[in-house]
């Protein structure tokens, strides 16, 4: 296991062939980071034995590159505050207590659920033809709504944690070989230290710890299910035809409501599966015994790669968003706004004032306009960049292979280990970056 705090706590060997240290970075709430680095960032830890190589100038240079932290700034997923809190709820057939963990999705009322919200009351008077629905009292109806919708949070929730499970046990269904790692996605170590749910120093901290926790929340989710059944069962026994007349537009109502934290679900689940499958590229590559240079040149080739991708996917971003008409850059209320001054005000004839406004919005459009081109065009210079220094590392790393005899090359085990690593951290970048567009533009482009 790694972490991204403590990279030296992944030194688990003193020989020269240090592991590859491979991690990914979050915010105290388990969202992908921003301001630091929100996808998978590879780094070369070597602390072991670099004074016997000082005097070679390519370890120099190896060393150089190892003290730097490869990262990137791409954008945070839709929530940023936290998502993960604590709550007491009373122990079955027991008079105490105990604190579970629980999502603000399914804690929160949301504001259309709210009763000085009209949203919800609106789609009940469309019913117009359903004299069923308009029998049942419109609060009593918000409270079903609430309960189904907390159901459906739970079964997100759900989806979530039983991907941390399947990794935490090495039962993945992306891992297709015999011997699949455990591995807890460093989400979990963020959601523990944030929430505090377990009172346990942060070294601490173990696979088996996680994956307790793990499935003391699954318990709770499932409990917490059940109850919202069972309370649903109680408001709905004397409504005559509720599940054939009521249920079903309440519940397509609500899974309306929740269309994009469904499509958050499935692109943290995307995430978690990326790291997982980073960290068993990288067991692979640790259990190579390769040299220092060479985990140097993978390091290398990855650096450039991510590089390259997210420049690549922040020009597909703004260009997307001015395809939806867009504005990258908005004028301040400031530059909309004229002081005329007091010769003009006085003017008799009102249409060449009129025409001086028009003709002032109308230069500001084309100043936009022209910023905006300017930005896409300053983006698409900066990707064609990484590009070229992406397909150099690329050209360099095969022609370095070239050169060596055939029994020094990397056999099949390690280039096609190498390739799904860099798939990853492709894959990895392109579903960031569809998910910001979503939350820009309301859907997802096909790059």
């Amino acid at each position: 296991m790694f972490t991204t705090n403590n990279p030296s706590s992944s030194l688990l060997s003193s020989s020269n062939n240090s592991p590859l240290v491979i991690s990914l970075q979050h915010d105290t709430d388990g969202n992908l980071m921003e301001a630091d680095s929100v996808e998978s960032v590879l780094t070369r830890s070597d602390n072991t034995n670099q004074s016997s190589n000082s005097s070679s100038s390519s370890s120099s240079n190896i060393t150089s590159m190892n003290q730097q932290t490869i990262t990137n700034q791409l954008p945070l997923l839709r929530e940023q505050s936290s998502i993960y809190t604590l709550q007491v709820e009373p122990v079955p057939n027991s008079s105490t207590t105990k604190l579970c963990l629980i999502s603000k999705y399914e804690r929160d009322i949301p504001v259309y659920l709210m009763v000085n919200n009209c949203t919800f009351e609106k789609l009940i008077k469309e019913q117009q033809k359903n004299a069923t629905i308009h029998s049942v009292n419109i609060d009593i109806l918000r409270k079903i709504a609430l309960l189904i919708r907390r159901a459906i949070v739970t079964d997100f929730e759900k989806s979530i944690w039983l991907t941390h499970l399947q990794c935490g046990t090495g039962t993945s269904q992306l891992c297709d070989v015999n011997k699949c790692p455990r591995y807890s996605p460093f989400i979990l170590r963020s959601i523990i230290l944030s929430t505090k749910i377990i009172d346990i120093s942060e070294t601490s901290l173990t696979n088996e710890t996680y994956m307790i926790v793990v499935q003391t929340y699954l318990q709770q989710l499932e409990s917490r299910k059940q109850q919202y059944a069972t309370e649903l069962i109680k408001i709905t026994k004397n409504i005559t035809n509720y599940h054939l007349m009521i249920e079903p537009i309440i519940e397509k109502f609500i899974r309306q409501q929740l269309y994009p934290l469904h499509i958050e679900t499935i692109y943290r689940i995307k995430f978690i599966c990326c790291e997982y499958e980073i960290n068993r590229l990288k067991v692979v590559l640790d259990e190579s015994n390769l040299e220092n240079n060479q985990m140097y040149q993978i390091t290398l080739l990855c650096h450039s790669l991510k590089a390259y991708e997210q420049s690549k996917q922040e020009l597909l971003l703004l260009t997307h968003c001015v395809e939806e008409n867009k504005d990258l850059l908005k004028m301040s209320d400031m530059s909309n706004r004229i002081s005329l001054s007091l010769d003009i005000k006085m003017m008799k004839n009102t249409n060449i004032r009129q025409q001086f406004i028009e003709q002032h919005r109308k230069n500001l459009n084309q100043y936009q306009n022209s910023i905006q081109k300017s930005l896409l065009d300053l983006a698409k210079i900066h990707m064609n960049d990484k590009q070229k220094l992406y397909d150099d590392a690329l050209t360099n790393f095969k022609q370095n292979q070239q050169n060596l005899p055939l029994c020094q090359q990397f056999n099949g085990i390690i280039r096609n280990t190498i390739d799904l690593l860099l798939l990853h951290i492709t894959e990895s970048l392109r579903a960031l970056y569809q998910l910001k567009t979503f939350a820009l533009l309301g859907k997802i482009p096909i790059n």
